[in-house]
């Protein structure tokens, strides 16, 4: 089935190719220097679209004449998953970005997408790459109008997280002493959005052809919704006031304070939160924290986001939660990345809420007419 898809597809397989090349080509005027001329839109469109091309080449050699469903066929198309999301996962190391925000939200797909592509791109949620130390230096410094050193008496070289966005480093304020966390926006990530959105909607389009069961579409209508909200760091910043201020009751949670006099578009500086994420396993031996009431906790928060204040954190993987220990098997849970929250209605609450107790009690009729209902209250 799917070898028939991909041999249907020849003229766009040389319309990447073509496109790819022509891009490359084109690279030769209008740079000045070599990391311009490899982050020139010409050049990530080529570069993706010679990657798209390859997958689907490999595809149509690796499963000529092998019948569906054999164990010959199943072999042959795990190896070619494995072969693509390795593809995948050095295009999304290269171009940055939105590549690498795909890739993330692809890596927790694993209800739809083979294990081989989420397995593989499940790196980019802690190991995303960084940007170099002479670029962070330069977007902290062109956004606070303040040299580091003027600023800082201390700011780490290497980050402590990097994301698709933004990467943080570990500072000390020179004027308090006070350790922060300055989340840097990385330079060219806005300035390339708008490209690699566009290139995206057509990979995905490229796939939605070859794997119609998958249907991503929806990934980049998202990405294209949200992405102006999550490249605005004050919009985080606002975000993450709102989380506190609702969720202050909840003693076990934490959420890292702003500092709005260090804050701009693309520079966020808050206080510093000390922790391992949520799935260290070592971490929480070692300290004697349970998991099973780790669990516990933060299912009671995702239950109080959707159920009690329809405000909910659109982005908790394990990268983006930290457990602090606090001693004797005592802990706080720190939540981070503000920059997309869901709003939900409720209307919305109240048939999820309705679904959950069919579930429970169970009764198949109740979750069948939950099921049945529309968000705008139809069936």
């Amino acid at each position: 089935m799917v070898l028939k898809k991909i041999i249907a597809l020849k003229p766009l397989t040389k319309a990447l190719l073509v496109g790819s090349s022509s891009g490359v080509a084109f690279t030769a005027y209008s740079v000045d220097s070599p990391e311009d001329l490899r982050q020139l839109g010409l050049i990530r469109f080529g570069r993706a679209a010679a990657t798209v091309g390859k997958i689907v080449v490999d595809y149509k050699t690796s499963l000529r004449g092998l019948k569906e469903p054999s164990a010959e066929y199943g072999d042959a198309i795990k190896e070619c998953h494995q072969r693509s999301a390795n593809h995948l996962l050095k295009l999304a190391c290269v171009n940055g970005g939105v590549f690498i925000k795909v890739g993330q939200h692809i890596s927790g797909m694993e209800y739809l997408i083979p294990p081989e592509y989420t397995n593989t791109l499940g790196v980019l949620t802690s190991q995303a790459p960084q940007a170099s130390k002479e670029d962070v230096i330069y977007v902290v410094e062109s956004e606070l109008k303040s040299k580091v050193g003027d600023l800082f008496s201390e700011f780490s070289e290497k980050p402590v997280g990097a994301a698709s966005l933004a990467q943080v480093h570990k500072a000390k304020l020179k004027e308090t002493g006070e350790t922060v966390a300055v989340k840097v926006q990385h330079k060219r990530v806005y300035k390339n959005s708008k490209s690699d959105v566009t290139t995206m909607e057509f990979l995905v389009k490229c796939a939605d052809a070859i794997f119609p069961e998958f249907r991503l579409m929806w990934l980049v209508d998202e990405i294209k919704k949200n992405l102006p909200n999550e490249l605005d760091f004050f919009h985080e910043a606002k975000n993450a006031d709102e989380a506190a201020r609702r969720f202050k009751h909840l003693k076990f949670l934490r959420i890292p304070k702003i500092r709005y006099d260090l804050t701009t578009k693309r520079v966020l500086t808050m206080e510093f939160c000390e922790g391992a994420h949520v799935d260290d396993v070592e971490y929480l031996r070692k300290h004697k924290i349970d998991p099973h009431d780790v669990c516990v906790k933060i299912g009671k928060t995702i239950s109080e986001m959707i159920f009690l204040q329809g405000y909910l954190h659109s982005d908790p993987h394990p990268g983006n939660v930290l457990i602090n220990s606090k001693g004797s098997g005592k802990y706080e849970i720190v939540l981070l990345d503000h920059g997309l929250y869901l709003n939900i209605s409720d209307h919305i609450r109240k048939l999820y809420s309705d679904l959950w107790l069919a579930i429970i009690k169970p009764d198949l009729k109740e979750i069948r007419l939950a099921e049945s209902i529309q968000p705008n209250g139809r069936r």
